[in-house]
């Protein structure tokens, strides 16, 4: 299936992480001069965090009008938010990334509406533009989805090292970080970026699965109770195990499509190795002695 387009009438049953993130913006924001802070998100592939970080925007977006700027980066390949900045892994080839970091930069100074052009080096950039918020007095939310989709050495020596470091030790941003791997945070130089507090995200129970598939106006023929059973209970599994038997399929073609749908965006190699580990993980060795 398609990646589902975000939208504030489908999200569901998120509320305490969202709270989470609203209540770190707010202690943030009440500082006379703000320090810059950072939140993670993270759980597997599925599990909702693109689909929280659009929430959460859109629900600062609401309380705060334009008192905070909110920017929002999209680094992996889904794309559920029409308006933020999207740059997929498959575009940073190397030997452009200066020019993708001088692009992000030019998108986080368009709510400055700046008078001159950003200089024509990333480091200049970079410099210039961590100036421009310290003198408007500008507070910067900033939401990462996809961290660690990207490249290690453009996420260190690019991302961090001229937007995420900078505007947080000088200009006292707030940064939101969405990615798959717990504790990976701990290859940033920034000690702020290495100390932010994750927050794992778990996946549905029966009656939070009832409820996504309602809003998304799913009717499967087995139970929500059933489908999380097999299939785990995260958010993307659910919604597309419950169109698959929907559609009359079996729960092993529908298993199929799902994980064919999950392995996607992996290389082909990788997805033979997941294949391999799953058919292992059905043999019962202790069966064999």
């Amino acid at each position: 299936m398609d990646t589902l387009r975000y939208s504030p009438d489908l999200f569901t049953d998120r509320e305490e992480e969202i709270d989470f993130a609203l209540r770190a913006v707010e202690e943030w924001a009440a500082g006379e001069y703000p320090r810059g802070k950072a939140i993670r998100f993270t759980g597997p592939k599925g599990s909702g965090k693109s689909w929280l970080l659009c929430e959460i925007g859109r629900r600062l977006r609401e309380k705060y009008r334009s008192a905070i700027v909110i920017r929002h980066l999209i680094l992996g390949e889904d794309r559920p938010c029409e308006e933020p900045f999207h740059l997929p892994p498959s575009r940073l080839k190397k030997g452009y990334w200066n020019a993708d970091t001088r692009d992000i930069l030019v998108y986080l100074a368009e709510p400055l509406d700046l008078s001159v052009p950003l200089p024509a080096t990333v480091e200049e950039c970079s410099n210039f533009l961590v100036g421009q918020y310290r003198k408007s007095g500008r507070r910067l939310v900033l939401l990462v989805d996809g961290v660690d989709e990207l490249p290690l050495d453009f996420a260190l020596n690019y991302l961090e090292k001229y937007v995420l470091q900078p505007l947080l030790e000088q200009a006292g941003a707030l940064v939101v970080l969405g990615g798959r791997l717990p504790k990976s945070g701990e290859a940033w130089v920034s000690l702020v970026l290495r100390g932010a507090e994750e927050r794992f995200l778990p996946p549905f129970t029966s009656p939070q699965a009832e409820d996504q598939l309602e809003r998304l106006g799913v009717s499967s023929p087995v139970s929500p109770a059933e489908i999380v059973q097999r299939g785990g209970g995260y958010p993307q599994i659910n919604r597309d195990l419950a169109g698959s038997l929907a559609a009359g399929k079996s729960w092993g073609e529908a298993l199929q499509d799902t994980a064919n749908g999950v392995l996607r965006d992996f290389p082909q190699e990788i997805q033979q190795n997941f294949g391999d580990l799953c058919v292992l993980a059905g043999f019962d060795l202790d069966g064999l002695e």
